[in-house]
């Protein structure tokens, strides 16, 4: 998804739009060059949508920037992480793989958020959104001590609902109408999220999206 007013991908093209990172930043005109518009927009494998030119999966690989530059990610979290980062990087994943770091990071982030409220109606909440059927460990997760750094939970949970969304693809909804994938809208919350912990990550993000740029020229 083109920014509607700047040429920006996906959640450097959002970032731009709601003003979360200044149009005129260093890289950015470059990044604008690299992007090549097609007039379909998105391409179809089997049920499958992908934008053309900028894979979805790019904005989970910006996503994953946030979690990187955090200079002490909880030992809880950093297996979610790397599970993400191999996927990235091409490993094949089992099918629900992905699903499971997000339900997993979200449990860590239920415990953290609503500690000390009455266990059974979190709990209700939780399995609400994500079903009934839970491994142990996020049941675990769930029931266990907050992680004492909120922060870095919040953006491991973006991170990782960055991942499972790029997974699934662009929604059809917003692929005709060339709405923001739920990937890009996850991976500028995880950017955003990262600002108070390390003030360079727009140009990391920037960094890693020119190299995700042209390695598709």
């Amino acid at each position: 998804m083109l920014g509607p007013d700047n040429g920006l991908p996906g959640s450097i093209g959002l970032a731009v739009h709601e003003g979360a990172l200044p149009r005129d930043a260093p890289g950015l005109d470059d990044l604008a060059a690299l992007i090549r518009p097609h007039p379909k927009g998105f391409t179809v494998e089997g049920e499958r949508l992908d934008e053309i030119g900028w894979p979805i999966k790019n904005d989970a690989a910006i996503a994953l920037v946030a979690a990187d530059i955090h200079p002490s990610l909880p030992s809880e979290l950093c297996p979610i992480v790397e599970v993400v980062r191999r996927w990235i990087g091409g490993e094949a994943m089992a099918e629900g793989t992905l699903r499971h770091g997000w339900h997993l990071a979200d449990a860590h982030l239920f415990a953290t958020r609503f500690f000390g409220a009455p266990g059974d109606r979190i709990e209700m909440i939780f399995h609400t959104i994500h079903g009934d059927d839970l491994p142990e460990d996020v049941i675990d997760a769930l029931q266990g001590m907050p992680i004492e750094d909120r922060r870095a939970v919040e953006i491991v949970e973006a991170v990782t609902s960055a991942a499972m969304s790029a997974e699934r693809g662009w929604l059809a909804y917003h692929a005709h109408r060339r709405l923001a994938s739920f990937t890009a809208e996850s991976a500028l919350r995880a950017l955003k999220l990262s600002v108070d912990v390390a003030g360079d990550v727009w140009s990391r993000a920037i960094d890693e999206a020119l190299r995700l740029a042209r390695r598709g020229v």
